[in-house]
């Protein structure tokens, strides 16, 4: 675990934002809102502080599991910005902490860290997203499980 924690935070200091200024394709977007697609399925937004940094949030709405809703929020660090030689865009890899709720007939309150990619497109206003979230889900139950979904979300404005 002390390797994991090291490695990361030597990724951050070697990709500080004005480093990262310069491996940019597309400019980071400021706002994004969109759709997580999968079971359950619902809406997603990410805030930009940075170009490192962000918060991402979800609410989603399970139809088949009597209408139970979950809602997650993040903050997540990019510490790695791919460029794909002539793709065109930005492939930024993030992960984070989170907080994660369910309300219904099996609900929780847990923790999270989403471990994702996301797709900048520099010339279409879309983002392309996909994680992977192991969880803890600590009330009312002491469970363990893996989360995670997929979707694309408009993107707003940029950070200069």
């Amino acid at each position: 675990m002390k390797y994991f924690t090291v490695i990361t935070l030597l990724f951050i200091a070697q990709f500080s934002s004005k480093a990262q200024d310069t491996l940019l394709i597309a400019p980071t977007p400021r706002f994004e809102i969109g759709v997580l697609l999968g079971e359950p399925i619902g809406v997603s937004a990410k805030f930009w502080h940075g170009t490192i940094t962000a918060t991402d949030a979800a609410a989603a709405w399970s139809f088949t599991e009597d209408g139970l809703f979950e809602f997650h929020i993040d903050f997540l660090v990019h510490p790695l910005n791919l460029r794909l030689i002539g793709a065109g865009g930005n492939f930024p890899l993030y992960t984070g902490p989170g907080l994660a709720v369910r309300v219904g007939n099996k609900w929780f309150f847990g923790a999270r860290i989403p471990i994702g990619a996301q797709y900048i497109f520099k010339e279409l206003p879309i983002t392309l997203f996909g994680e992977i979230a192991p969880q803890w889900q600590f009330i009312p139950d002491d469970i363990f499980m893996f989360s995670g979904g997929a979707g694309i979300r408009l993107k707003f404005g940029s950070i200069e």
